[in-house]
């Protein structure tokens, strides 16, 4: 919607600009798996967290300036993080489950996935649409005012998830001296 009504691209061009970012974030995926094996899920959930939360704030504050060549560029960083977390996330919960119940980890995470994102995308698009209503200024000007409100909530959740994930590795550091201190 951004793409078609901003900056005035055709469907197909406005669904390439998605490409190069889905397929890095695609060809990201086996590294960030690997790091979360070496390196414990702190560092691929906070890289994760923070490529999503700069993403948001680059779409919000780059909006005056925004082109194709730009979208292409800060989707990436929103792509990259959303492979990050989610792929790790999954082999996380897994690790939590008994080997029977893993099958259900998987079949819960994708489809909570699809319901967040249909929910999502029309929460988003409802803000959008609000502010079109208005209709005090062009389409485009309009959906750029709305999307920027999006980013903004967005940013909100996504730097909810960085605080949780920094408040996980503290209880868990917590939990872990105290463990040894009782030994």
């Amino acid at each position: 919607m951004l793409a078609q009504d901003y900056l005035n691209t055709a469907p197909f061009t406005a669904g390439l600009i998605l490409f190069p970012g889905s397929l890095l974030g695609a060809a990201i995926a086996p590294y960030a798996g690997r790091l979360l094996d070496k390196r414990g899920a702190l560092l691929p959930l906070t890289i994760a967290n923070t490529s999503m939360f700069l993403g948001c704030w680059l779409f919000y504050f780059g909006m005056p300036i925004l082109s194709a060549g730009t979208m292409v560029l800060i989707y990436i960083f929103l792509r990259v993080g959303f492979n990050f977390g989610f792929g790790n996330t999954l082999s996380d919960a897994s690790k939590q489950v008994s080997l029977e119940e893993k099958a259900d980890i998987n079949s819960l995470f994708n489809t909570f996935q699809q319901y967040v994102g249909s929910l999502g995308t029309s929460v988003l698009s409802a803000v959008i649409s609000a502010i079109q209503l208005q209709g005090d200024s062009t389409l485009g000007m309009l959906t750029a005012r709305g999307s920027q409100i999006d980013f903004i909530l967005l940013a909100v959740l996504v730097g909810t998830g960085l605080l949780t994930v920094f408040i996980c590795q503290h209880l868990k550091r917590k939990n872990a001296s105290i463990s040894s201190f009782k030994e």
